[in-house]
């Protein structure tokens, strides 16, 4: 539902995106549905409900390939769920779609983005988005955008302020998800890659995940490779330590 009242304010006022960077949350499969639920605890409502419930997130996180969750933290600090500022949970598509040519399409979902201080969100979207591009080899980026019901009009729809933050990104609507069995409705919301023409392929972005050139790679052998960010695999006993409201698992 959407959330009317002020979103919840921090006690630490919110620290200069200057001052912040991404970083990789390498977390064990018996800790992601904890952590990322204590993560989730201190987001306002609207935020955390305009995404999959964490009892549909983490499965689906986790059936793909290439999972990685990355949050934005103060410089030099690890991530936990109490110190990270923003979280962002993407994979690849478990299967290739294929395009008019006869290639392979390789789509990212983005399965949550969010900010504890809401007015650096779009900065940290920008980041998000620019870190796909560059180092997921995809052809497009999916987004499953969850509604909420509006308590005045009793109306199922997008955040607002969430939804321009996609279309000003060029994500555009695809179709209409509805779960009978829940009632809740979500829509699909994509872009795609026309910045980073090069990153489609997969070598150029191992390349690039590397931090290295071209040149390097000319230059003397080089093993390339793929690194999750989370294992692989979840217990429903992990996701149960999450601890949520019984209306967000």
């Amino acid at each position: 539902m959407f959330d009317e009242s002020p979103r919840i304010i921090p006690r630490k006022p919110a620290v200069p995106l200057e001052n912040q960077e991404l970083r990789g949350w390498r977390l064990r499969e018996s800790e992601y549905a904890k952590e990322v639920g204590a993560y989730f605890k201190r987001l306002d409502q609207t935020q955390r409900d305009s995404f999959a419930p964490i009892g549909q997130m983490i499965p689906a996180s986790l059936n793909g390939s290439d999972l990685h969750v990355i949050t934005m933290v103060n410089r030099g600090e690890e991530p936990s769920a109490d110190t990270i500022n923003a979280l962002a949970i993407f994979n690849q598509e478990a299967n290739a779609s294929k395009t008019s040519n006869g290639t392979s399409a390789i789509k990212v979902v983005l399965h949550h983005v969010s900010a504890i201080h809401i007015e650096q969100r779009n900065s940290v979207f920008d980041q998000v988005l620019e870190y796909i591009w560059k180092n997921m080899h995809c052809s497009a980026i999916r987004v499953p955008l969850f509604h909420l019901k509006d308590k005045k009009t009793g109306q199922l729809k997008a955040d607002p302020d969430l939804k321009e933050l996609f279309k000003s990104r060029k994500f555009k609507w695809k179709t209409i998800m509805n779960d009978d069995t829940t009632g809740q409705r979500s829509e699909i919301q994509e872009v795609a890659n026309t910045f980073f023409i090069n990153q489609m392929r997969r070598s150029k972005a191992e390349i690039f995940r590397r931090g290295l050139s071209k040149e390097d790679i000319l230059r003397e052998p080089v093993s390339v490779y793929f690194s999750s960010m989370v294992a692989f695999g979840v217990t429903e006993q992990a996701i149960n330590q999450a601890n949520l409201p019984k209306t967000d698992i």
